[in-house]
């Protein structure tokens, strides 16, 4: 019988991601709308639309291509433009903590130490899903 390795994908969640990037998508569109009902010079609205035009697309990336896989031998974490595979046998250490914001929110996190305490990954609980 062949062994099976399960593996677990952590991503961000979608609901939340998409809800971003239509806030912003739809600030953009005000802040170009205002420029070009106000008195500022036309000539912004293009540059300021581009602007926005590429936060989202680079938001669209983050939320399309960002994920944690961990296996039975590594904790593979992956973004648009970065790859970075460490051994599970360098995690010694998972601790779970609230982090209480100033505006008065709170969002859980992971974060798993080397047997030094050095930071391997933090994960925010909050904004993943998780897929085996």
């Amino acid at each position: 019988m062949r062994d099976i390795q399960p593996t677990l994908e952590l991503r961000p969640g979608l609901g939340t991601g998409l809800t971003v990037l239509v806030a912003m998508g739809l600030s953009g569109v005000g802040i170009v709308a205002a420029i070009l009902i106000g008195d500022a010079p036309p000539v912004f609205a293009p540059i300021v639309g581009a602007i926005w035009a590429v936060l989202i697309t680079l938001g669209t990336a983050v939320l399309l291509t960002s994920r944690i896989t961990l296996t039975s031998h590594e904790i593979v974490l992956r973004g648009p433009f970065v790859r970075q595979r460490r051994p599970r046998s360098h995690v010694t250490r998972a601790m779970r903590a609230t982090i209480h914001m100033p505006n008065g929110g709170a969002g859980e996190s992971l974060f798993l130490l080397d047997a030094h305490g050095k930071l391997l990954t933090r994960v925010n609980v909050a904004t993943t899903g998780a897929r085996t």
